[in-house]
């Protein structure tokens, strides 16, 4: 016979009586072992389907379930199904107290979805619902290949490197220099960066971001930057017979920008020190100064050269010129100091010379006596003196070595080295 309405999961127990046309039925059977009807199990709960976050690859998904109502009868394990786009790919079996799975292996980059069937001596219980797509991506690869270069630009260095593995979730790239703050570069590869100062390495950083976070650190010792060549800015001033050349910077340090360099100056082909000041040789007549200056970076052939020209003013013919200049300060003087020829009505000469070549000049001191002189109208020279002619050619003072008396009729300088005289005064004095 059939009995319908038990409660499943209920134990029940049975015992027949018979009966037929006489008056009592008969004695009870024995009781029959218990029984327990049941039913298939009822649906799991709808899972849940998060990204495992410990795992840094990826690949691993973990699957929640609240347990299913077993209809009375006691459950032998639940299927767990994966599916990607819609079609099942997997499943798995899990022990019957579980209600979870970590389930490892899955593509890193491919959306999943999870259901769970229950399973009793009766059969498989109706499917859960479906969680939501979960895609189990991991941190991103390292970078490689990483590379900075200057640019030629102040402190500026391109950045290049090979992108690293997405692991499932679209990456962007950060750097970091010597240790600083991580900045984006976005999505691209390569990147301008820049540094605090030129002519310094720095350790560039590189790492790939995505939605679990950042992947392996790659670094390298960039290439010092540098910006262009600070060019020594040349002066060139035309002097009489001459040239006068400065210029600035120096130092290897500042004109390289940031790069070892090396600096050549020269004038007219003729090497110079670099030391800022360049006065050339004096000529006669006017002549072209050309002042160049080469600077190289090192070890390369990048070089830049600065010129600046100038012409030089000719020197004038030189001149000597002497005139009375103050009293002398003793009541009488002396030729060549000779106590037997005193002399009163005593003066001091001044001189002026130009277009002469710089450095000391030889001065003799050519009187003509006078005629109460012992040496009447004869020239002769009675003293030899030295001058400093300027830069300029020029010297112009009162050098207190010719001193005119009432002895001289007239008086001139000449300039032995030269050939030549200046002008001649005449007394009396003054």
């Amino acid at each position: 016979m059939r009995w319908d309405g038990l409660r499943n999961g209920v134990p029940y127990r049975f015992r027949i009586q018979a009966s037929n046309r006489a008056d009592e039925p008969s004695e009870w059977s024995p009781w029959s072992t218990d029984v327990t009807p049941a039913g298939r199990p009822f649906a799991p709960g709808t899972p849940t389907a998060v990204r495992d976050e410990s795992v840094v690859d990826g690949g691993v998904v973990r699957v929640s379930w609240s347990a299913a109502d077993d209809n009375g009868g006691a459950l032998t394990g639940y299927t767990v199904t994966a599916y990607a786009g819609g079609r099942a790919v997997a499943t798995r079996t899990v022990a019957p107290g579980t209600t979870g799975v970590g389930w490892a292996g899955l593509d890193t980059s491919t959306a999943y979805a999870f259901s769970v069937t229950a399973t009793n001596a009766e059969g498989d219980s109706p499917s859960s619902g479906r969680s939501a797509a979960v895609t189990p991506f991991g941190l991103p690869g390292a970078v490689s290949g990483v590379t900075a270069r200057a640019t030629g630009t102040d402190r500026q260095l391109r950045l290049s490197f090979d992108g690293a593995a997405a692991n499932g979730s679209p990456v962007t790239y950060q750097y970091a220099v010597s240790g600083g703050a991580w900045q984006s570069l976005g999505r691209s590869t390569a990147g301008t960066v820049t540094v605090p100062a030129n002519g310094t390495s720095y350790r560039l950083s590189v790492r790939a971001v995505n939605d679990a976070g950042p992947g392996p650190t790659a670094s390298v010792s960039a290439e010092p930057a540098h910006g262009p060549f600070r060019m020594p800015a040349i002066t060139a001033t035309a002097q009489e017979g001459g040239a006068k050349f400065t210029w600035s910077p120096t130092s290897a340090a500042a004109v390289g920008n940031g790069r070892p360099v090396t600096i050549t100056p020269r004038v007219n082909g003729q090497l110079v020190d670099n030391d800022g000041e360049y006065t050339t040789d004096r000529f006669r007549e006017a002549r072209e100064f050309t002042m160049s200056i080469r600077v190289c970076a090192e070890g390369t052939e990048d070089c830049e050269t600065a010129t600046r020209a100038v012409t030089s003013r000719p020197l004038p013919d030189p001149t000597a010129t002497v005139g009375v200049g103050g009293r002398y300060p003793a009541d009488s003087c002396t030729e060549n100091g000779n106590p037997d020829a005193p002399y009163t009505n005593c003066w001091y000469t001044t001189m002026a010379f130009s277009g002469m070549e710089p450095g000391p000049l030889q001065v003799t001191c050519t009187p003509r006596g006078s005629a109460t002189s012992s040496r009447p109208g004869e020239v002769y020279s009675y003293k030899t003196g030295t001058v400093t002619i300027g830069a300029d050619g020029r010297y112009s003072g009162t050098p207190e070595f010719c001193i005119l008396h009432d002895g001289f009729a007239d008086f001139r300088l000449t300039l032995p080295e030269l050939g030549m005289e200046s002008n001649v005064i005449y007394g009396p004095w003054p």
